[in-house]
């Protein structure tokens, strides 16, 4: 009785792979192209395809309130969770996941958002970052300047007219970040908890992240 109580808390402790009757395979899958009928994917949460999905294959990363969205190498769209995406983007140059909707640059400059807070403006021009918050969405064109739409309460989408050339923004909940080209960082919005309040000993920043209550600024 000792040996048998031995053998399984060995099989325990080495875990549950043992107990599978097959091996996964670690391969890496290959970069596919884009095609003439699209490069999005939506998956829904549990699909089994999700796990072709290579970390050495993907470029980008975007999480948002009930999604999340990856592009590969070939610059096509994957996204699981709330929300589904059209299958017309093209090659896609970055993907922005908000709350509840999302926005992606295509290689051209071209942006498309779908879901909530969608319609950007209708001379925004040429983009080259996007950056989806809660309600409302904030680009930034080719030429650096940023343009911000949808929901405004705490006037996170209003941008100051002072702020001048961008090379990168942030949203966060509520609250907006914006970096220029000469490494200042500005923020407004909502300041409840003091995450549109830029540190006075800052200094230059190149980069900055805005979270739902908090910032965060290298």
């Amino acid at each position: 009785m000792r040996r048998i109580v031995m053998l399984l808390l060995m099989i325990v402790g080495l875990g549950v792979p043992l107990l599978l009757t097959s091996p996964i395979s670690m391969a890496v899958p290959p970069v596919e192209e884009p095609s003439a009928a699209g490069s999005t994917r939506a998956l829904m949460d549990g699909s089994p395809t999700m796990n072709d999905l290579s970390r050495t294959d993907l470029l980008q990363v975007s999480a948002g309130g009930s999604h999340t969205c990856v592009i590969n190498r070939a610059g096509q769209v994957t996204c699981w969770g709330a929300l589904s995406v059209p299958e017309d983007l093209g090659t896609v140059y970055q993907v922005s996941a908000g709350y509840y909707h999302t926005c992606a640059v295509t290689a051209e400059g071209v942006l498309h958002c779908y879901g909530k807070a969608t319609v950007p403006p209708s001379d925004l021009g040429a983009v080259s970052q996007v950056s989806s918050g809660w309600y409302y969405t904030c680009a930034l064109t080719v030429e650096g300047v940023l343009r911000c739409w949808g929901q405004n309460g705490w006037g996170q989408a209003t941008v100051p007219g002072e702020l001048g050339t961008v090379r990168q923004v942030s949203t966060g909940e509520s609250h907006t970040c914006a970096l220029t080209v000469e490494g200042a960082l500005r923020c407004w919005g909502q300041n409840e908890a003091g995450q549109a309040t830029v540190p006075n000993d800052l200094g230059t920043v190149s980069q900055v992240s805005a979270g739902g209550n908090h910032t965060c600024a290298v």
